[in-house]
Order: structure tokens, then sequence, then C-alpha cells
């Protein structure tokens, strides 16, 4: 794996406290070499679904050896476990809660890592996951900082199911401009679809699939496969979201040619 001394953080923290700086200033003493950028702090408080989609946009677009930092942790101080995930030429390094589910593909391997003695019981991201990061920066391995794992957590609304050949996915965020991003991909399909249900009342079955907002009027809904590749319900120059009460894990169902 290619080293790298860059570093990304993804938290809930926003920034009207110190929180990230103090992340910032651990990394800046134990590895003064390393390149620290920001992918988001605007992640909604404790949602680690949010958290795991928001980094899943970004990450794969940072060289080989980046490592990432995710801190959107809700049981941080309990007995849950702490990570360093190595997959696709990359690190992520943060709780074991599910946020890193996107990182597992083939060669994806985990890592526990201890939490010191010493460190506060509610901010592992300064004392725990930008001390790792660092050190990861500086060369160690994940193999010299934990032991490796075969249960990490893992989120389920990212899991499709098939019943009777049909593919159902989920919604798996609603982005800010009400947008009702899903898990299927063209990719899913033998054939294009001819449209989607989701498991809501008021949403109509005869949505068109489009390539671009532009292709409706204003105001109209419509579907396309959005930036990341991934299916999405919207409305040009409007809230699809809000409009047709979706919410993320409702079931979408794929019209199909029979």
């Amino acid at each position: 794996m290619t080293r790298s001394p860059l570093i990304t953080l993804t938290t809930d923290f926003g920034d009207s406290d110190g929180y990230v700086g103090a992340m910032k200033g651990v990394i800046a003493g134990l590895c003064p070499a390393a390149r620290v950028w920001d992918i988001s702090h605007s992640v909604p408080p404790q949602d680690v679904i949010a958290g795991s989609y928001i980094l899943s946009q970004a990450a794969p677009y940072f060289p080989d050896g980046a490592i990432h930092v995710g801190v959107i942790d809700p049981g941080v101080g309990s007995d849950r476990r702490s990570l360093i995930v190595t997959s696709g030429g990359r690190y992520y390094v943060g709780p074991d809660n599910g946020l890193f589910t996107f990182a597992f593909g083939p060669d994806a391997t985990a890592y526990r890592i201890e939490t010191p003695m010493e460190a506060s019981s509610t901010f592992h991201g300064r004392d725990l996951y930008a001390p790792t990061a660092a050190r990861l920066a500086n060369g160690e391995t994940a193999a010299d900082l934990g032991e490796a794992i075969d249960d990490p957590v893992m989120l389920a609304i990212w899991e499709k199911e098939r019943e009777g050949g049909e593919i159902i996915g989920r919604v798996i965020h609603i982005d800010r401009f009400g947008n009702a991003i899903t898990n299927l991909t063209p990719e899913d399909f033998e054939k294009p679809p001819l449209g989607f249900s989701i498991d809501r009342h008021g949403v109509p079955r005869q949505i068109p699939i489009k390539r671009t907002y532009a292709e409706v009027e204003i105001g109209n809904a419509l579907w396309l496969v959005g930036s990341y590749g991934r299916y999405e319900l919207s409305v040009r120059e409007g809230h699809a979201a809000g409009r047709f009460g979706v919410e993320r894990g409702d079931r979408v169902h794929a019209l199909l040619d029979q």
C-alpha cells in the first residue's frame, strides 16, 4: 500500500467549537508533514448512516494511501470497538459502528485498536483516532497498531433484497437538495428498469427516468442516475423527499419489463 501523509476528516462536530481544531493539532504534533483535508463536519449529530454515505462520496477520489478518519460516534466511551480498515489502497480510522460499511471491498481487512487508558471517555477523535491516523502517516502499518478481526459492524440499509426475481433497494440518503438517493445502480439490472415505486403513499409510479434534470419542467419529478452512480428521486428545482414524504430506509421497487 502506497504511503502518503494525507489525512481526511469527516465528523458531526460542526465548525462552531474547537473539536476539529483539536484533532488537527494532535495530527500536526505527531506528523507535521501530514496534509489534512476536511470532507465534512456537517454530518447530522450521531447520524452514522449519513456519515457513512457522505464519506463514501469523497473517499474514492483521494489517492492511494490516504487515511480517512471518521468520527460520528454516539457510542463513544462505551464498549463499542474502534477500527482501522484497509481497503482499496486506503485506510479508514474510527468507531466500529458501521461507519465504514462502504469501505469493505473484496480486499478489506479490519483491525481492532485499543483505547489508551488516558483517553477522554467523550473525545476519542482527539485521543485515539487522530493519533492513530498520524502514526499511519508516519509509516506504521494497521497490523502494527491493531489485531485483525472478522466481524466488523455493517449497516443493513446498504443491503439489497431479492424477492421473486425482483430487486428491492432502499433510500439511503436525503441530500440537502431533497433528492432521495437509493442504493440501486444501473449495474443491478440486466435491462434498464421502466421506473420505480417506493413504499410510501403519494409517490406516483409513473415518474419518468431521465438523464438530466433539464429534461422535465421546473417542479416536475423524475428519476435519474446521480453523479455517484445511484438512482435517485428528484424534483427539478424542488425538494422530492419533502413533496412525497420519502424517508431514509424506505424500500424501493424496480418496475421491470416482464
